[in-house]
């Protein structure tokens, strides 16, 4: 009896796993380039100037994600900016996505208190061609997108008026999915029970 249910506890552990290991998926695009067009007062100029590098990354949950092209919301989602003397680190912000023909374009929000000056609002704004032909899947995008139509944007308004900055289409993007630890240790569970399970198989074929 106690074989028995060690054998379905297995086989359900299993069942289990498999989906959630391949649905639990973080995407994250890793950036890198140049300000081309900086911005044109202070304070920001202060901070951020035209042939600055930038660094960073977007990151969000594809199971939140739909499929299809269209404009949606992603929630908790992480935009991370390095500029040579301002990071940007919006944890938890709330990106949303639009499509133009080819071109997906991710924007959020980012906190006025990320920026050592007064400001109201500010949003950063991340695009690229992505998908052909009708074909679109944020779960599944290639790992190295092709190096053109690749732009970041960061437009950010305080009492001192609005101002921004831009890159060009240099940006050079990579694309990788991130498995979640709850379903990597989910999917080695299931793993694990499987070899119990053969092990019991092939110890009750001797006896």
């Amino acid at each position: 009896m106690l074989r028995s249910l060690t054998r379905c506890f297995a086989v359900l552990v299993c069942a289990a796993a498999l989906p959630v290991a391949a649905h639990a998926t973080t995407v994250e695009y890793d950036f890198t380039g140049n300000i081309v067009a900086g911005p044109a007062m202070a304070p920001l100029n202060l901070y951020v100037q035209a042939n600055d590098h930038i660094s960073g990354y977007f990151r969000f949950d594809a199971s939140t994600a739909p499929t299809t092209p269209g404009n949606w919301t992603l929630s908790n989602a992480v935009f991370h900016v390095q500029f040579d003397t301002l990071m940007l680190d919006s944890v938890g912000a709330t990106a949303h996505v639009s499509i133009n023909q080819d071109l997906l374009t991710f924007t959020a929000n980012i906190p006025p208190g990320d920026f050592p000056f007064p400001v109201t609002s500010a949003t950063l704004g991340l695009g690229f061609q992505t998908f052909t032909n009708g074909y679109f899947s944020l779960s599944s995008l290639p790992t190295t997108l092709p190096p053109n139509d690749h732009t970041l944007g960061l437009s950010v308004t305080g009492p001192w008026g609005t101002d921004g900055a831009s890159t060009d289409t240099e940006l050079f993007i990579t694309a990788r999915t991130i498995p979640e630890p709850a379903a990597i240790a989910l999917f080695a569970a299931g793993l694990l029970g499987l070899a119990g399970l053969r092990r019991s198989i092939v110890g009750s074929a001797r006896s």
